[in-house]
């Protein structure tokens, strides 16, 4: 992950675990973020994860100690008009925090 934030140019980033969460050590800033949201909003696989509002891994029957799983997506504008969610996401830390995208119509 750090070297795709040198190479998209996050300068203000560092990531010490794939999730992010609770690591004193990791960073970014709300610049960086939209940065990476930009690039991010240019795969069409990315746009089709972050607007599902739910989505439900079934059980394995194959391996007993395997549950279902159930994701809830929290960003509250999913399903808006010209909005594109990004990312939400709450630290103790950094406090609550989103990432959105949202298209703006042309003005007359």
């Amino acid at each position: 992950m750090n070297k795709n934030c040198a190479r998209l140019g996050l300068k203000s980033s560092f990531f010490d675990s794939p999730h992010g969460l609770m690591n004193p050590i990791s960073k970014s800033t709300a610049f960086d973020i939209a940065k990476l949201g930009a690039k991010c909003l240019k795969d069409n696989r990315f746009i089709t994860i972050v607007n599902t509002r739910y989505y439900k891994v079934p059980k394995n029957n194959r391996n007993k100690n395997f549950r279902s799983y159930r994701w809830e997506n929290t960003h509250k504008l999913i399903g808006c008009n010209g909005v594109t969610p990004i990312k939400t996401g709450v630290t103790q830390s950094a406090g609550p925090c989103l990432a959105t995208a949202i298209e703006l119509e042309p003005s007359i």
